[in-house]
């Protein structure tokens, strides 16, 4: 299978090292305008090298899109190359791109560009008028993202997803095991509020703490996380966590449970960190 091919756009002089890199892993052939041939003229280059692309990514500054990426983003538009839009947490995107898919990422962070480029080519690999369904859902701006019930298993689990993306974070959306399979519901990606812990979290959701199945779920959730690894992992309750009943656990100081109220509470607070650090320290010291 021949590697997929991209066309950046971007102001000039942005560092994009990283995201090159990331393409490159994923096995992706990117051109831009610097790297484009010579003994023709530039503007029938870019145009050709659109046309040959399987998309388009615009990078942002924190300042904006340079004024050929508007040009090139047009073009790429009525050519029907799919086109993403990449921006830093401080620019906010015109209201006239608001329809393309967009992702709010840190071009500093290759571990967070490589699973955005994972989940865009993921994405592309879906019937053409499937695009936007529950994976593609996820590139969209933070603040405005709707999330579709479709990839969820339960209401309660869409309503912690939608949380945390009231709270400004970002939530993916992992390819579904089988049953024997301890995967995560979905992830949080918040590295504003803690990089070490939330770049991304694995979040599972229950809808109370079943005390007969905790210390096997616990151990496989906590199993899972590890061998992924994912900063922490959280087993989130719909019901109040019952602490003083829960069976003695296996201390796994990377694996935290917490009802729903008290998650939600510490996302509007910016305290979901400090939280986590807390518990994981009580683990630590064998504190229950």
């Amino acid at each position: 299978m021949s590697n997929r091919r991209c066309f950046i756009t971007a102001p000039y002089g942005l560092d994009l090292s990283a995201l090159q890199h990331a393409l490159e892993e994923h096995g992706v052939d990117w051109q831009w305008a610097k790297n484009l041939p010579a003994g023709t003229f530039l503007i029938e280059a870019i145009s050709k090298a659109i046309r040959n692309a399987d998309f388009l990514l615009a990078v942002s500054s924190d300042s904006g899109l340079g004024p050929n990426s508007f040009l090139e983003i047009g073009y790429a538009l009525g050519s029907e190359i799919p086109v993403v839009l990449l921006t830093t947490e401080s620019f906010v995107a015109p209201i006239d791109l608001a329809t393309l898919r967009h992702l709010k990422t840190d071009l500093k962070d290759p571990k967070l560009l490589g699973f955005q480029v994972q989940l865009l080519l993921s994405s592309l690999e879906l019937p053409k008028g499937k695009r936007r369904s529950v994976q593609s859902a996820a590139l969209r701006q933070p603040k405005s993202q709707k999330l579709s019930s479709q990839g969820y298993a339960s209401a309660l689990e869409e309503a912690v997803a939608t949380a945390v993306i009231a709270a400004g974070g970002r939530v993916t959306l992992p390819e579904r095991g089988g049953k024997d399979q301890a995967a995560a519901d979905f992830l949080m990606w918040f590295p504003e509020i803690d990089k070490e812990f939330f770049n991304p979290a694995a979040i599972e959701v229950k809808t109370k703490i079943d005390l007969a199945k905790i210390a096997d779920t616990h151990a496989r959730f906590g199993q899972f996380v590890v061998s992924s690894g994912f900063g922490c992992g959280l087993i989130v309750s719909g019901a109040e966590v019952p602490s003083n009943q829960l069976p003695q656990l296996v201390p796994l100081p990377n694996v935290f449970i917490i009802s729903r109220h008290n998650f939600e509470e510490a996302l509007r607070s910016r305290r979901l960190g400090a939280w986590v650090r807390h518990e994981r320290n009580r683990l630590v010291h064998g504190v229950r």
